[in-house]
């Protein structure tokens, strides 16, 4: 898994790398706190999908701009893919529990290892 922070990068840089990486497919925030996978039209638990990489915008001027972009593998359909969600003052409840349950999901081993 890759982490980053950079402001210096812009968000299609980060979409454009993953792409390249084989991340395809997109996935998206449901509510309470699901994720939908828009390659089977499935919504599951954040638990449950495989969290390749996490990359974070953090908006030093602007709240507006926190995000991050993380690299997922549905573990229904094995489509992988990329979410877009907010975090801080400005994420919704929903980008505020997928974020959280996919950040539990990462491991000393897993922020080593790459793509």
């Amino acid at each position: 898994m890759t982490i980053g922070t950079g402001s210096e990068e812009g968000l299609q840089a980060v979409l454009d790398l993953y792409d390249r990486e084989g991340f395809h497919g997109q996935f998206g925030s449901r509510p309470m706190g699901q994720i939908r996978c828009f390659t089977c039209d499935e919504d599951m638990n954040p638990a449950s999908v495989r969290l390749h990489a996490l990359h974070r915008f953090e908006g030093a001027s602007d709240p507006g701009d926190e995000m991050a972009v993380a690299a997922l593998e549905c573990p229904r359909c094995g489509a992988k893919g990329t979410i877009v969600v907010s975090y801080g003052p400005m994420a919704s409840k929903e980008d505020a529990v997928v974020l959280k349950a996919l950040s539990d999901q990462r491991t000393k081993a897993s922020l080593r290892s790459g793509l």
